[in-house]
């Protein structure tokens, strides 16, 4: 998943989620849709994982690479700075990403130890920075996501929700099942996501109501 920030003004913080939208390439009732029916989900194992499309798909349509346009649906909200959410907007859009991190250099910001020079000799999955943007441009708009993802993750538990630990594999794990490690994932990513899905839950509940009432 993709996300991005931008100041609006007033204080409000434009937050956005955008995943790659491969409704233009499956379409419905063919063969593909047939068959990704059947697979209905990506399989992931410890060591590798079958994805439910193509590989062409996947490695040329879908992902997410940056300095490369794609067409992505996208959910963006205009946040305050109390973390309320003012404003939304979902639908389709081209999207270019101009900086790709791994969760251990996103880690590495929100925590301030991050040297772009070691990272970029390690090859540690950073893939450079594209655009007009400096590099304290994209720190900055890292540690606010996160700022933010933090805030709102606060308020749900808050609220009552369920908590449950979130892992991601390390890389050490693609060797050999003894070396296999789990790390805490980030949690913005999985918190915009989160967002996304109560965003689009929303409206699809106001629409059925709407459609009961005609």
């Amino acid at each position: 998943m993709m996300q991005s920030i931008e100041n609006v003004g007033n204080g409000v913080m434009r937050v956005g989620a955008h995943i790659a939208d491969v409704s233009y390439f499956v379409h419905p009732y063919t063969k593909l849709d047939r068959d990704e029916k059947d697979c209905s989900t990506i399989v992931y194992l410890i060591q590798c994982n079958f994805p439910m499309l193509p590989q062409l798909l996947c490695k040329e349509m879908r992902l997410l690479n940056p300095g490369v346009d794609r067409l992505v649906f996208s959910v963006m909200w205009d946040i305050d700075s109390l973390c309320e959410i003012l404003d939304h907007w979902i639908g389709r859009a081209v999207f270019g990403s101009y900086c790709k991190f791994s969760y251990q250099n996103v880690q590495e910001i929100i925590e301030g130890t991050f040297k772009c020079n070691k990272t970029i000799s390690n090859n540690t999955g950073f893939a450079g920075v594209h655009g007009q943007f400096k590099w304290q441009d994209i720190i900055v708009d890292i540690q606010n996501v996160h700022k933010i993802a933090r805030q709102r993750r606060e308020s749900r538990f808050g609220n009552g929700a369920l908590r449950l630990n979130s892992y991601a594999e390390s890389p050490i794990g693609r060797k050999t099942l003894m070396t296999a490690s789990l790390k805490h994932k980030v949690p913005g990513t999985a918190e915009l996501a989160l967002v996304a899905a109560h965003c689009n839950e929303r409206i699809l509940a106001r629409k059925n109501v709407q459609e009961t009432n005609r």
